[in-house]
């Protein structure tokens, strides 16, 4: 059974992906946030390492997901499960003076 998911991009990411949101589908079995990295790594490669390093998963410290509006950080990180209709959105933080 497969969940779909929805995947806004803020800021820069939008530009790098070319979309502001996506609906994806995940068909692993309870699928968790770190599925949903591979899915878009396999998908978008060079420009997902904006966001994380693809080839340990360590999330950029300029990079927040939120996981149905709250920062994944306050629940199981990566191994936040997912479930139908769940929306994940990807930031950049910035910063200046």
């Amino acid at each position: 059974m497969s969940v779909v998911v929805k995947v806004a991009y803020h800021g820069t990411l939008s530009t790098l992906t070319g979309k502001s949101w996506e609906r994806m589908e995940l068909n692993q079995k309870n699928p968790t946030l770190k599925d949903l990295l591979e899915t878009l790594a396999s998908k978008y490669g060079k420009a997902l390492e904006k966001i994380v390093e693809t080839n340990n998963y360590n999330i950029s410290p300029f990079t927040i997901i939120l996981h149905n509006k709250e920062c994944i950080i306050f629940k199981d990180g990566l191994n936040t499960r997912l479930r139908e209709g769940d929306e994940i959105e990807f930031l950049l933080a910035v910063g200046g003076g």
